[in-house]
C-alpha cells in the first residue's frame, strides 16, 4: 500500500497538526529543504501548500497545479517534490507565472509600504533583504528545473500577469492554485481569470494576504462581488492563506 494513501480528501488541518505523523513529517521537511534555496515562502507556508497539494491529487481533484508569482520557483518545486516522494511519480505539473523582471509597480490601492518598497528599489539597487528585489531571470528558473529533473512538468509563462493570464491560460481545470503577486491588480486579475478554472474541492491559497494591503483588498473584493462562502484559514504563524472553492461557487 502507498504510504499516502490515508490523506484525507477532506481539506487538511494546518501542518503543525500532523506533524506528529513521522512519515508525512518527515516528508515536507525533506522537501522543504531541498527548495529551500530558491524560495521565500517561511516553512509554515511551505507545509501547508504540500499538504493541501497531496490532498487534492490523493482526492483525485481534477486539473493541474497553478502558481503564479514564482520567483526562483520554490514553492512550484516543492509540489512537483512532494508528488515524487510521496507517489513515486509526478502526475500533477505545474504552470508557473512569473514577469522574470522582479515585481511591477504598486497602484493606489497597495498602500504606502507597498509604494516605499518599490520607490526603495529603484534608489537602492543592492537589495538589503538580498532577494534582488524578488527578479529572477527565467534562464536561472530553467538551470533549476534542470537540477530537479523536472522537465516535462513545469510550463513556464513569462510575462507580466495581466497579459499571460488573460492570453495564456490553462487549458485545462486547475487542481491547486497559488497565488503570490502581492499586489491589488495582479492578484485581482488571477482570482478573476483562474479562480474560475479551479475544481470543486480545490484550494486557492494567497501567499500574500495579510501582508500587503493590495492582495488582502483583491480577496475580499472578488469574494464580496461573486458572493462566494469559501472560508479563509490561515496557515500557522500566520504565513499566508488558503481557501477552498465550494460545490455552490460558480
Amino acid at each position: 500500500m502507498n504510504d499516502f494513501a490515508w490523506i484525507s480528501p477532506q481539506p487538511p488541518k494546518p501542518a503543525v497538526s500532523v506533524a506528529g505523523d513521522l512519515v508525512m513529517h518527515g516528508l515536507i521537511q525533506r522537501v522543504i529543504a531541498e527548495v529551500r534555496p530558491w524560495t521565500m515562502v517561511p516553512d509554515e507556508g511551505l507545509a501547508t501548500t504540500i499538504e493541501l497539494t497531496l490532498s487534492a491529487i490523493n482526492a483525485g481533484i481534477p486539473g493541474d497545479l497553478v502558481e503564479c508569482g514564482v520567483w526562483k520557483g520554490g514553492c512550484s518545486f516543492a509540489m512537483l517534490l512532494a508528488q515524487r516522494y510521496a507517489f513515486g511519480e509526478i502526475r500533477r505539473p505545474v504552470w508557473m507565472y512569473d514577469s522574470f523582471q522582479g515585481m511591477g509597480a504598486p497602484g493606489p490601492q497597495d498602500g504606502d509600504h507597498a509604494r516605499w518598497w518599490k520607490q526603495r528599489s529603484l534608489t537602492i539597487p543592492d537589495d538589503p533583504d538580498k532577494q534582488n528585489y524578488c527578479a529572477a531571470s527565467l534562464d536561472e528558473v530553467k538551470a533549476i528545473i534542470a537540477h530537479f529533473k523536472f522537465e516535462g512538468f513545469t510550463i513556464l509563462r513569462p510575462g507580466w500577469l495581466q497579459a499571460t493570464v488573460l492570453s495564456r491560460k490553462p487549458d485545462k481545470k486547475i487542481a491547486v492554485l497559488r497565488i503570490d503577486c502581492d499586489w491589488y491588480e495582479p492578484v485581482k486579475c488571477v482570482l478573476e481569470e483562474l479562480a474560475p478554472l479551479v475544481s470543486t474541492g480545490g484550494p486557492v491559497i494567497l501567499d500574500d494576504y495579510g501582508i500587503w494591503e493590495g492582495c488582502t483588498l483583491a480577496t475580499h473584493e472578488y469574494l464580496a462581488k461573486h458572493q462566494l462562502p469559501w472560508a479563509i484559514k490561515s496557515s500557522p504563524n500566520d504565513t499566508g492563506v488558503w481557501m477552498i472553492k465550494t460545490k455552490d461557487s460558480w
